[in-house]
């Protein structure tokens, strides 16, 4: 089971976010906005609720390389720092789909041998 690290500016949102996902079998914790101190457990992943860039680039300074997901109303396909962005609105099937893909591609190039 993955541990998905929630992190919303609204604490409302990430516990209720969380819920969903936790419903949706993974493992699913809210951390302090925006970096996500205090969650206890390393992530599988990261989904930042609403994030912007500069919020991406905080939580990938603290997080180094686990997979992030950003939730936003943003049109882009890709953001600088994410592996992907979940369009909103929530909807816990897409974000859900996107989490598992994102693990499995990081699971894949982690048992691929690099180039030397």
């Amino acid at each position: 089971m993955a541990n998905v690290l929630v992190l919303a500016e609204d604490r409302c949102i990430g516990f209720t976010c969380a819920e969903v996902l936790t419903s949706s079998g993974f493992q699913a914790r809210v951390g302090a906005w925006p970096a996500g101190a205090g969650a206890g457990v390393k992530p599988d992943v990261i989904l930042a609720w609403d994030a912007t860039e500069a919020h991406a680039d905080l939580i990938r300074a603290a997080h180094g390389a686990v997979p992030l997901l950003v939730c936003t109303w943003a049109h882009r396909q890709r953001w600088p720092g994410a592996e992907g962005v979940v369009r909103l609105p929530f909807n816990a099937e897409r974000v859900a789909q996107r989490l598992a893909e994102t693990l499995r591609r990081a699971n894949l190039s982690a048992h691929r041998p690099s180039a030397t």
